[in-house]
């Protein structure tokens, strides 16, 4: 069992860690992308699975968190890269096969880089950023969704960034276990956390639908020139999660 630690955060909020989430959802549709282009993105240590010798992956997500341990109610839109740490070789991986959210059993220190994780409240943002080194901003967040699909509209100062569509999936009738792993930067080094989760969810390969749509601001504008692929290689959907948050696992150089 994980030790129970504090934190004390610079607005003088203190934090118990591993932070505890109950109840949470979470929608992810992941692309291709020419990986030149993707590869400018991250720190030179990290390289980009490849679905193929010039493809690269990039996952976009929106997760709700209604019961966090020390935190109040927050979501949270991720943009990421699915990534391995200074490989030898990076071979191709066929994209039927990849599972964004298991790279680590396929790849040496596989995970995903966390390039941009805006939050809808100021604590999850100071928190975030302090302790772990997500890259977070505090923008608004707005989910719609019905029967047959579910999106989620990124909102900076009453103006739309992006807005994540994805067809809704079967998702497993009992809860399963996962792991997801990320890199982020902090202080110079690469650190790699692994959150421990529980759930049911669904997963659909190749011919699952989703889009995502660029609008205003810097972000918007980077992931327009990245030519990223009309249609996903995978989507994931997931709903009554339990999940732990810890310190981070390793630190890298980055």
């Amino acid at each position: 069992m994980t030790q129970e630690s504090k934190y004390k955060l610079k607005s003088g909020q203190e934090v118990t860690l591993p932070l505890h989430y109950k109840n949470w959802k979470w929608m992810m549709a992941t692309f291709t992308v020419p990986a030149k282009q993707v590869q400018k993105l991250l720190p030179p240590k990290l390289k980009p699975i490849l679905a193929s010798p010039d493809k690269a992956l990039i996952s976009f997500g929106a997760l709700e968190y209604p019961e966090v341990s020390d935190l109040n109610p927050y979501n949270e839109f991720l943009i990421s890269i699915p990534v391995q740490y200074d490989p030898i070789v990076n071979i191709p991986f066929l994209p039927l096969f990849f599972d964004p959210l298991f790279p680590q059993i396929v790849y040496k220190k596989g995970a995903s880089y966390i390039y941009h994780l805006p939050v809808t409240t100021e604590e999850a943002y100071n928190a975030g950023c302090e302790i772990w080194g997500f890259p977070k901003v505090v923008r608004e967040m707005k989910f719609e969704e019905n029967e047959k699909a579910k999106s989620c509209r990124l909102i900076d100062r009453g103006k739309e960034v992006l807005i994540l569509d994805i067809e809704k999936i079967p998702l497993s009738n009992i809860k399963k276990d996962f792991v997801y792993c990320s890199y982020t930067e902090k202080d110079g080094r690469l650190l790699k956390t692994c959150i421990n989760a529980n759930g049911n969810y669904g997963i659909k390969k190749i011919t699952g639908k989703a889009s995502i749509k660029f609008g205003t601001g810097t972000i918007a504008k980077k992931m327009k020139k990245l030519h990223i692929s009309k249609r996903p290689i995978h989507i994931f959907f997931a709903d009554n999660i339990e999940s732990t948050l810890s310190l981070a696992d390793e630190s890298l150089p980055g």
